[in-house]
Formats: C-alpha cells, structure tokens, sequence
C-alpha cells in the first residue's frame, strides 16, 4: 500500500491518484535484488 504524500491516505498498491484527494501518487520503481546501476561510459 502507497500512503499519500499530501493526505497520508493508505492507497492500494498499483494507484496513480490518492482515493482520498485525488493527488498523484508518487510511482513507485521496484528493484529487482542485486541489480546494480552503474553509469554507462
């Protein structure tokens, strides 16, 4: 579940808007374990 950065509502996971106020939601970017991000020369 993503709380709402501007009313602290519990959404389901998966929700681009707040059920509460409508606010987008910040997208969350799973990791996948062990990846490691490194820049590209």
């Amino acid at each position: 579940m993503a709380a709402c950065p501007n009313c602290g509502v519990e959404n389901p996971d998966g929700a681009r808007f707040c059920n509460a106020c409508g606010s987008p939601l910040p997208e969350s970017t799973p990791t996948v374990a062990g990846e490691v991000r490194r820049p590209s020369r």
